[in-house]
């Protein structure tokens, strides 16, 4: 191997290496739909202590783990501006209405990044709630 193909793929190893995962979810709670064919996950996702948690709802299939970000709801405490209860594993719950369609509330304190009407043929609604 030339010199050259040696520090290109030395290059494109390092920088694969950089587009890794260092985040890890923890679930909060875990919702079955009521025909069984999906689950509302509840989690907080963390990054590590540079970013903070933020909390999260994916619809997933029956056992799945949500590995990335939350594929439903994601948001996250404002760097602390939004209060230590929005923070908070009770910041965030989902339940749900029926088979099709969910409901996602959340502390209006908590800054949203992403709020899906829909997913995986689920509608789902949102409700902001004071703070407990």
């Amino acid at each position: 191997m030339t010199a050259t193909r040696l520090l290109a793929a030395g290059a494109a190893t390092l920088a694969l290496a950089g587009c890794s995962d260092t985040c890890g979810n923890t679930e909060i709670s875990r919702a079955a739909s009521p025909d069984g064919r999906s689950e509302a996950v509840v989690f907080e996702r963390d990054c590590g202590a540079t970013t903070g948690s933020s909390a999260q709802v994916s619809v997933v299939d029956p056992g799945e783990i949500p590995e990335y970000v939350g594929n439903a709801f994601r948001s996250d405490g404002d760097a602390g501006h939004a209060g230590t209860k929005a923070r908070s594993s009770s910041a965030v719950e989902a339940q749900w209405l029926s088979s099709g369609a969910l409901v996602v509330r959340y502390a209006s304190a908590l800054r949203i990044f992403s709020k899906e009407p829909d997913v995986h043929g689920v509608r789902i609604t949102y409700q902001p709630t004071e703070q407990r």
